[in-house]
């Protein structure tokens, strides 16, 4: 600890010699000649994984997050976040997806169309827990560190997105739903759309001489509206069963577990989505793929020597939460 103390001092007093006899105060000024040091060793820092450039926290830690390109890496580095990892383009290399699919992942991406696109690749062919954007038009890599530290402080968690409604709407950081890149304004009837309770929204919105009859309706036959009611209303409630979803997370099947695989194979219409109470053996999740499943929600995974990379696994309580 002397040692460390003496190396200090030496070095606080060789700075304090070359700042008073080296520098013109009035180019330079203290405080910002320490944040170009800082930042200079944060830059020197980037490292990477696989081939793609990576912050040095990222091959050992337990959270990373996923950016775009290298500029976004080191725009992190500067304000001391060295877990990011870009994927440099809009598709997502095996060696990420693969890593998502092992550490708690959050996407940080560009509020255009670009970043969109991403976000959907990287949910087919790995896990992401959470999503945050940059502010709309702007890249990560042009972020402050005030902006890059309230976007992933109001992060929302991917499923919050994909509940939302239409896989192309993008979750702005405060949680509401932004309106497409493109820029066009949001009308009222795609609002309702995107809306988490699309029934009660239409509902306010008809006609004084229809209200009656279809309140009515909606209040005596509540219909879960949710990936995630779905999943506690069949695997919560412990049925035995396997339910099989449409794109909107409407009801396509039911059927007892043990008939997951026929109930697949034979569904008429392709089912964007399963739920099934029990454990998601290799044999069901093949032919889910095959069908072009795109989410399975169940009890338990199964062991899997191979793993479609169009199909997102989950277990109920990592859909849900521990009980």
């Amino acid at each position: 600890e002397d040692t460390r103390a003496a190396a200090r001092r030496e070095v606080v007093s060789r700075a304090r010699d070359l700042l008073s006899t080296a520098f013109d105060e009035t180019v330079l000024s203290s405080d910002e000649l320490l944040d170009q040091v800082r930042e200079s060793v944060r830059v020197e820092d980037i490292t990477e994984y696989e081939g793609y450039p990576a912050g040095p926290r990222v091959a050992g830690g337990d959270a990373i997050i996923v950016v775009e390109g290298r500029a976004d890496v080191l725009q992190l580095l500067k304000y001391g976040i060295k877990n990011a990892i870009a994927v440099e383009g809009t598709n997502v290399p095996e060696a990420v997806a693969e890593l998502t699919n092992e550490r708690t992942t959050t996407a940080f991406l560009d509020g255009d169309r670009g970043g969109e696109l991403i976000m959907k690749e990287l949910a087919q062919v790995g896990e992401i827990d959470s999503v945050a954007f940059a502010p709309a038009g702007r890249s990560v890599e042009d972020l402050s560190r005030e902006e890059v530290t309230e976007a992933l402080r109001e992060k929302v968690s991917y499923q919050a997105m994909v509940e939302e409604g239409p896989h192309e709407a993008v979750a702005a950081t405060d949680g509401s739903a932004r309106p497409a890149p493109d820029g066009h304004a949001e009308t009222p009837g795609e609002g309702a759309r995107a809306s988490v309770e699309p029934t009660i929204d239409e509902g306010a919105d008809r006609p004084a001489d229809t209200d009656d009859e279809s309140g009515v309706e909606a209040s005596v036959e509540p219909e879960p509206e949710s990936l995630r009611e779905h999943a506690e209303a069949v695997i919560g409630e412990g049925t035995g069963m396997v339910r099989l979803l449409d794109g909107e997370f409407r009801e396509l099947a039911n059927a007892p577990t043990e008939d997951a695989f026929e109930t697949v194979r034979d569904a008429g219409k392709p089912p964007h989505a399963m739920v099934l109470d029990g454990d998601l053996s290799q044999r069901v999740l093949d032919v889910a793929a095959q069908r072009g499943v795109s989410q399975a929600i169940a009890r338990e995974r199964g062991q899997y020597t191979k793993r479609p990379t169009s199909v997102r696994i989950r277990t109920f309580e990592e859909l849900v939460g521990p009980a």
